[in-house]
């Protein structure tokens, strides 16, 4: 069982802190000890241990003392054990002080162990000399399924390493690339490859360094779009995304052998109205598209309006919808709200950031008193002042638990999805990793 798994890690762990001269780490010493006794893991073989150095409400002082999260020297003792261990099946070491001097541990875990599905290494100091080493140990990988480096400036070559690795790599599904600092080649590389890699299912690129203005990787990712058949997520947050970029991409989705993608994010780029036509004409071809996120662009009235009435005469596919700050008027809401009482395959509406005038609010009060929209699938509440209905914001999202795990409240982990709810953590949700 787990709990027995840890408790024996943690054992050994000790040992060989002690040999190597060194303090065992008091947070690791914390979350072993946790996992030991936890009740939940007597009920599972799998062990998961989450020892991610972003403060939550349990351990609040350590946020903003780095001095105190997991370092170098901790990762190199703790992979030396977990890669003999056959319970580990997600690591989680997150926002912690690792740098590229811990590549060669964590390469050994990659190559050594015989479980480990999931390995987050989001918010970490690991730059192109280190991902050189951990991409190399993926070559040899047959087990790791899921692989976060958010936020690792790892630049131009290692997303080329990244991209070299998933030529041979059969077994990974789930990628996460985003705040890397790619460039437009690596982002070539990455399409180019996903033409061909039929196991990865989930892909985040967002936020790469573009200089161009001619949206060469709209272009090659809308090529590669007319090819794969089995990506099933795909994030281009922060994309350098225009009108142009968008056509290209509906252009690959509606061909004739893309039938997959079931979520596509392009939040947080250029989109203007006329983006709203074309995403309205990918809609009204009732594609597999299940969740689409255009939040932080500026459809406006016009474009959100060309959804709405997609929604109502087409489709019956699309679940959750994000149009969030998007400059949307009164009447573009409404008109939104009004295709919910027709369209009863979207459960899940996130609209807060626009204009929520009186009408709207009332338009979207009503949707909530008729069960139509559950609060726990949308990011705003009713209330009402005056005899008249007021939204409020509420923290709600299709991305909700992307850069932090709950440790109190009704969504502790394991996470339980609200019901209707397409997504649980964020990215990698439409196939788990595990």
């Amino acid at each position: 069982m787990a709990a027995k798994a840890a408790a024996e890690t943690k054992e050994r762990y000790e040992v060989l802190c002690k040999q190597n001269g060194i303090e065992p780490h008091s947070y690791i010493m914390k979350k072993l000890t946790a996992a030991s006794t936890d009740i939940l893991m007597n009920s599972t073989d799998a062990l998961s241990l989450d020892l991610s150095g972003n403060g939550t409400l349990e351990t609040a002082e350590r946020v903003g003392i780095t001095s105190h999260r997991i370092a170098d020297i901790d990762v190199e003792t703790l992979c030396t054990l977990l890669s003999r261990s056959t319970a580990l099946s997600s690591l989680d070491l997150r926002y912690n002080n690792l740098t590229d001097k811990s590549s060669n541990a964590l390469a050994k875990l990659l190559k050594d162990s015989q479980s480990l599905r999931e390995l987050n290494l989001m918010g970490n100091d690991i730059t192109e000399e280190g991902i050189k080493i951990i991409a190399k140990a993926l070559h040899t990988n047959k087990i790791l399924q899921s692989l976060r480096l958010t936020g690792n400036k790892i630049g131009n070559n290692g997303g080329m390493y990244i991209a070299q690795a998933l030529q041979v790599n059969h077994s990974l599904r789930h990628i996460d690339l985003g705040d890397c600092d790619l460039h437009i080649e690596s982002i070539v590389a990455m399409s180019t490859v996903l033409t061909k890699n039929s196991n990865l299912r989930a892909v985040v690129l967002n936020r790469p360094m573009i200089f161009s203005h001619q949206e060469e990787q709209a272009v090659h990712i809308g090529h590669m779009l007319t090819v794969n058949n089995t990506l099933t997520e795909l994030h281009l947050e922060k994309f350098s995304l225009r009108d142009f970029g968008v056509e290209r991409l509906v252009d690959g989705l509606l061909s004739s052998y893309n039938y997959s993608l079931k979520y596509l994010n392009i939040s947080s780029n250029r989109l203007s109205r006329d983006s709203g036509a074309t995403l309205a004409k990918l809609l009204s071809r009732n594609t597999s598209l299940q969740i689409l996120d255009v939040s932080n662009n500026r459809l406006e009235k016009e474009g959100v309006e060309e959804i709405a009435s997609a929604l109502v005469t087409s489709n019956t596919k699309l679940k959750a919808l994000s149009v969030r700050y998007n400059e949307v008027g009164g009447a573009g809401l409404v008109s939104i709200a009004t295709s919910l009482k027709k369209n009863q395959s979207l459960t899940n509406l996130f609209i807060w950031g626009n204009e929520n005038t009186i009408q709207a609010c009332a338009a979207i009060g009503q949707l909530m008193a008729k069960k139509r929209l559950l609060e726990a699938n949308t990011d705003v509440r009713a209330y009402v002042v005056n005899g008249e209905v007021r939204l409020a914001e509420v923290s709600h999202g299709l991305r909700r638990f992307y850069y932090w795990t709950p440790t109190h409240g009704p969504d502790v982990h394991p996470y339980q999805p609200p019901v209707h709810y397409p997504c649980s953590v964020g990215d990698g949700v439409t196939e788990p990793a595990c």
